[in-house]
């Protein structure tokens, strides 16, 4: 005797899409990148609002954490767990600083509704996150533990990040060189945030070199200038010219 188990199978027909109809998002957007901008441009305004708030929640909720998360605790909560995540791949300075600009971004994205424009190009941020790795590598070499991936492990140094950038640079060119190759990079990065170009570092080093050269041509004349006769020293100390003199011994009673 068979039994029934279940419903039985239905062949449901597939409706098929209207010929006029447009065609999903991701597939406009693999033939037209164009397409993704637009609907970008297009997004509702409560989109940057909602957006901004998780932001600013974030990087506040993960800095408060990161200040107050105490590792020996029995009962972790989400937000504790969040900040080891966080720490362990940016190391613990790293973690609040990634938490800082958490909140930064989604000031950013608020701050223009207040009339506060500021102009942030795609250069900029960039150049923001190559000075944020290279920060994670530097405090990860500087830190010079024999073990440098439990000091990651235990979200110390620059964190899983740091580690992996700075093992790669050591091994290429060794841990003194590396430092100085990522506080090169750091300077440049930090410069391009700033709006610093080309013309205005040449003009610094003409104007740097001018300087040396004033400092140089004063050095020159204070060395080559005659020097003024010495005055006879005067009072007790004053040097006696011609033949010394007899001193009169006393005379005996």
């Amino acid at each position: 005797r068979r039994t029934k188990i279940g419903a039985p199978l239905r062949l449901v027909e597939r409706k098929k899409r209207p010929a006029n109809a447009p065609a999903p998002l991701w597939q406009r957007a693999l033939q037209n990148p164009h397409e993704l901008y637009e609907a970008y441009e297009k997004r509702p305004i409560w989109v940057d609002d909602l957006a901004a708030l998780f932001l600013i929640s974030l990087g506040a909720v993960s800095l408060l954490t990161l200040f107050s998360t105490t590792p020996t605790a029995a009962i972790r909560s989400l937000s504790d767990q969040w900040a080891d995540l966080i720490s362990q791949l940016f190391g613990r300075f790293g973690a609040m600083l990634f938490s800082i600009g958490l909140i930064g971004v989604g000031a950013l994205i608020v701050l223009p509704r207040a009339g506060i424009k500021i102009h942030l190009t795609w250069r900029r941020f960039l150049a923001a996150e190559i000075a944020f790795l290279a920060f994670l590598a530097l405090l990860h070499l500087l830190a010079a533990d024999p073990e440098p991936r439990a000091l990651a492990r235990s979200g110390l140094g620059g964190g899983h990040l740091g580690w992996a950038l700075g093992e790669l640079m050591a091994k290429l060119f060794g841990s003194g060189l590396s430092v100085l190759i990522y506080l090169i990079v750091i300077g440049l990065s930090i410069g391009a945030i700033f709006g610093v170009r080309r013309k205005h570092i040449k003009a610094w080093g003409m104007a740097l070199s001018k300087q040396l050269e004033r400092f140089s041509e004063a050095l020159k004349r204070r060395a080559t200038a005659p020097r003024p006769a010495r005055q006879p020293r005067s009072g007790r100390f004053a040097r006696r010219s011609g033949a010394p003199q007899a001193v009169p011994m006393p005379s005996a009673p």
